[in-house]
């Protein structure tokens, strides 16, 4: 949250892409990072899915004919042109997913940072997400994922930031840092079956 600005770093400092995420403008920093709760609802505002989309952009000024396209565009990216005029609350869970991210990419960051973002996810929901962040990772958006779903972080994470009460443990690539079970379990994770296995027969990460 305080990498989005969304709250003020307990301590020190946040850099993103050079700017001061607990000093920039709201403007500024939407324009590098979009920030997806874990519980989309918590930020939704607006009566209808269009107008969920449109807020960021109005905020920015952003024309209305420019604003009619991108949601459009958007609407169409996410599945929901049909849900355009329908209330983000009476959507289902995973439009409701969708459109939180499409909320938070709708002014184009270049970062894109998510809480828990399969959490109370079904399987076939979770993989639609993940498809969709391996497709915007492809297109050049850098995506964070705060996550304790380490089965999500060896298939789909290039590099890994252990945190464990509130300080930071380790960072690397992650085929590197879940060779050392310990590590994690230092922190309160748990790794993946099958990778506890290949670990313990020293054939690393298979990610």
């Amino acid at each position: 949250q305080a990498l989005a600005g969304v709250v003020p770093p307990p301590r020190g400092q946040v850099s993103v892409d050079g700017v001061d995420a607990g000093a920039a403008s709201p403007r500024d920093l939407a324009a590098r990072i979009g920030f997806v709760f874990q519980n989309p609802e918590h930020q939704f505002i607006a009566a209808t899915v269009f107008d969920e989309l449109a807020h960021g952009l109005r905020l920015r000024h952003v024309p209305d004919a420019e604003i009619s396209a991108r949601v459009d565009e958007m609407l169409t990216r996410f599945g929901l042109e049909h849900k355009a005029d329908v209330h983000p609350f009476l959507l289902s869970g995973g439009e409701k997913r969708r459109l939180s991210v499409g909320t938070a990419l709708i002014t184009r960051p270049r970062v894109l940072a998510l809480d828990e973002p399969t959490f109370g996810q079904d399987r076939a929901r979770a993989a639609e997400l993940l498809d969709l962040l391996q497709n915007l990772r492809a297109e050049g958006t850098t995506i964070v994922i705060v996550t304790h779903d380490l089965q999500l972080v060896a298939e789909h994470t290039t590099h890994v930031v252990v945190l464990a009460d509130g300080r930071v443990r380790a960072v690397g690539p992650t085929a590197a840092l879940l060779q050392d079970e310990q590590l994690f379990a230092a922190a309160g994770l748990r790794l993946p079956a099958l990778q506890r296995v290949l670990t313990s027969a020293g054939l690393g990460a298979t990610s």
